[in-house]
């Protein structure tokens, strides 16, 4: 997948997590707000991520809407104390292995989020400045239960940071079950 594939495929993944649009197709309002306010500045020292426990489909917009499979998550950069978020400006790169049952991991897949396009993924929510990135899977197989997930973040200036490896359990989301329920209505059953 190219760079721009890449791109549009976390630009639309962006989109669904953060609620633009609602099942109905209508406009909700999301969690996140902009970027109307300015975030803390001074030097990143810490890189903290928060990924889902899932795998996440969307359409690919590359491939005629063939099914895409990813991992997604939320990063966020802080400086000495957590607690305020920032906004950067680098490199993000985030390696996923697979946890194998004797506990021993195998590489699966290298992301590298550029400059350009991590700014673009920059949104403040509840927590506060963050980046939602999507990262498409192309070696995903259903039988991975277990991935180990670790960010790497290269400033423009200054030294690289890693998250804390992060062991995520993939649960299989099982189909949603639709049931009718009529209630009666002026008394009568």
């Amino acid at each position: 997948m190219n760079r721009r594939q890449l791109s549009s495929a976390a630009l639309f993944v962006l989109a669904l997590i953060q609620g633009c649009v609602g099942a109905d197709g209508g406009a909700v309002k999301s969690f996140h707000q902009g970027h109307s306010e300015k975030a803390a500045e001074g030097p990143v020292q810490q890189v903290q991520a928060l990924w889902e426990n899932r795998t996440i489909t969307t359409p690919d917009v590359a491939n005629r809407g063939a099914p895409l499979i990813g991992l997604a998550g939320r990063i966020y950069f802080f400086g000495e104390e957590v607690g305020h978020p920032r906004t950067v400006k680098g490199t993000l790169t985030v390696d996923a292995h697979e946890i194998l049952p004797d506990g021993k991991t195998r590489m699966l897949e290298r992301w590298e989020i550029d400059p350009r396009t991590l700014m673009k993924l920059g949104r403040k929510d509840t927590i506060g400045w963050g980046y939602t990135v999507f990262l498409p899977w192309s070696s995903y197989r259903p039988d991975i239960g277990r991935v180990q997930l670790q960010a790497k973040f290269v400033p423009e200036q200054g030294t690289p940071l890693f998250t804390e490896q992060s062991s995520v359990s993939l649960r299989q989301d099982s189909p949603p079950v639709i049931s009718s329920n009529i209630i009666p209505t002026s008394g009568r059953k």
